[in-house]
């Protein structure tokens, strides 16, 4: 049997590793800061996609520095995430399948992150919050 290649990393910051085929968000398991590692394409659970905490509109409440937030979005650890100020680092969420939380983490350079997660995954379509922490699509 032939070894299978070694995928391509095709973004790396302190917060994420996104390879061709899958993603490795770091300090993900709270409380030691295992990796979370996430296949693409997830097959096992239906579709994966991607959005922005500016694509869906968060606010003070949407954020948590480590963990679960009030919105169904478990943060990696980011001691610096911030919801206010232009300097903060943009935060990406990945919607697994079914799965009832979303996965949520801080990117150094969003230009480039997003041009690699959207040649990798759809973008999920802009969404907004409503009363306890569920999304409605904007129209």
């Amino acid at each position: 049997m032939a070894p299978q290649a070694a995928s391509e990393k095709l973004y790396h910051d302190k917060f994420v590793d996104i390879y061709s085929d899958h993603l490795c968000i770091k300090s993900y398991y709270f409380p030691f800061g295992k990796e979370k590692r996430i296949e693409i394409p997830f097959n096992n659970h239906g579709e994966l996609s991607f959005t922005t905490d500016r694509d869906l509109g968060f606010t003070l409440l949407d954020w948590k520095a480590w963990g679960s937030s009030v919105n169904k979005v478990w943060w990696a650890l980011d001691w610096t995430r911030r919801p206010l100020g232009s300097g903060r680092n943009v935060g990406i969420i990945i919607t697994v399948g079914n799965e009832t939380f979303r996965k949520g983490f801080s990117v150094e350079d969003a230009t480039a992150a997003l041009k690699v997660l959207e040649a990798l995954l759809p973008r999920t379509e802009h969404r907004t919050p409503r009363g306890g922490g569920e999304l409605e699509l904007s129209r």
